[in-house]
């Protein structure tokens, strides 16, 4: 996730804000690493016993510490030093966040790097590791050429890291890389894959649904249909575990729980819909 670059003290707090505000949704809708107690609700001993956890080395309690700092009460001075805390102990967010604020709002780098470049990488890695959104960034940190030359094979090495753990960002980027063979190999089974994935996930009438269904449906016109069918049922099987909720994904499908219930709700009748007939039409195509 790109940030917008701002140069006040009062913009960066601003677009910090906005950051945190995208992670608290993750939080809240299956991260690995979410806050222990609601951080909106911590008085002077709550803040004073997660301190003690903090200095201890618990990752969440830093977290949790920085959240209600700096999201809550609005003082950054006082929620730097827990990111920075969160990030050392290994929580993934912060580690995140914190490479987001370095690379963008020029919070300082120190001991997390010998550069800014060099400290936003190392974050990002390590955040990798257990978050698909982290991926992202990193892919997108790469494609663009941010730690020097553009690597568009690192890029979609972490779009394919990323997709593979729950990132629904790297879905989309992913199918793209592989349907137009950039940093690898042209691959339109495994992208029809993918652009489905997200396709199945995604309301079929929003901006992000309209541009997925183009996509897969440019790339379904090069599979044959015993290509296709073998593709069906990969999908099919991780839609089961999206809907059963074995599978964990970094946004809910169709923003179940995020957006209005009923908008969700039709956004899976539609898709659904739009499922039945895009395999209906592609089974009566002409060999």
């Amino acid at each position: 996730m790109k940030s917008i670059r701002l140069d006040t003290r009062g913009s960066l707090i601003f677009g910090r804000a906005i950051l945190i505000s995208v992670l608290l949704l993750l939080v809240g809708c299956g991260q690995r690493q979410s806050a222990p107690k609601p951080y909106y609700s911590l008085n002077d001993k709550e803040r004073q016993t997660l301190e003690i956890e903090a200095e201890k080395g618990d990752p969440n309690a830093a977290w949790t510490l920085y959240l209600n700092y700096s999201f809550t009460l609005h003082d950054e001075a006082a929620a730097d030093p827990w990111l920075r805390r969160a990030a050392q102990s290994g929580h993934a967010e912060g580690q995140r966040l914190l490479a987001d604020a370095i690379a963008h709002y020029g919070l300082s780098w120190d001991g997390f790097g010998e550069s800014k470049e060099s400290a936003v990488r190392n974050l990002l890695e390590k955040s990798s590791e257990t978050d698909g959104s982290a991926c992202f960034d990193l892919a997108e940190a790469y494609a663009g050429g941010d730690f020097g030359t553009n690597d568009f094979a690192k890029a979609r090495a972490y779009f394919t890291q990323g997709a593979q753990k729950g990132g629904t960002m790297c879905w989309g980027k992913l199918a793209e890389y592989l349907h137009k063979g950039i940093g690898g190999p042209k691959d339109d089974a495994e992208a029809y894959y993918w652009a489905s994935v997200e396709a199945r996930c995604t309301h079929p009438e929003s901006f992000a649904g309209q541009d997925i269904w183009k996509l897969r449906e440019e790339i379904a016109a090069g599979l044959t249909l015993p290509e296709l069918e073998r593709q069906w049922q990969r999908i099919d099987e991780f839609m089961e575990l999206v809907r059963s909720k074995k599978i964990a994904l970094d946004i809910p499908p169709f923003n179940e729980g995020v957006t209005d219930q009923a908008v969700s709700n039709e956004g899976k009748k539609l898709a659904d819909k739009r499922e039945k007939e895009h395999r209906e039409n592609l089974k009566q195509r002409k060999p």
